[in-house]
């Protein structure tokens, strides 16, 4: 026989775990890439995408490739309930044989 305790424990620890994924509210932030941009360490190239989900008031850096060597740094966030599309711009001074050699 199972105890009222038991069951109310086991009541809990299933609502606690529901609660706590529904109220991280996570907010989804495609990056269209169409110049050369890195985000989290990863390299997204021409005509590349890449999609990430952020907390409430998180912020994403995104570098752009401005030149072989510069990069600028964007900062990304969302507001609770809405969705993002970034474009990371072509790369002016970007050739892309150089791609692969100034990352």
């Amino acid at each position: 026989m199972i105890s009222s305790g038991v069951i109310g424990i086991a009541l809990v620890a299933g609502l606690g775990a529901g609660m706590t994924i529904s109220s991280l509210n996570l907010t989804r932030v495609d990056i269209d890439c169409r110049g050369v941009c890195r985000i989290d360490g990863g390299t997204c190239l021409k005509g590349g995408s890449m999609t990430y989900f952020l907390a409430p008031g998180e912020i994403k850096e995104i570098e752009l490739w401005v030149a072989p060597g510069q990069w600028r740094t964007e900062r990304v966030s969302v507001p609770k309930g809405e969705r993002r599309v970034f474009v990371c711009p072509p790369s002016p001074n970007a050739r892309e044989r150089d791609y692969g050699r100034h990352l």
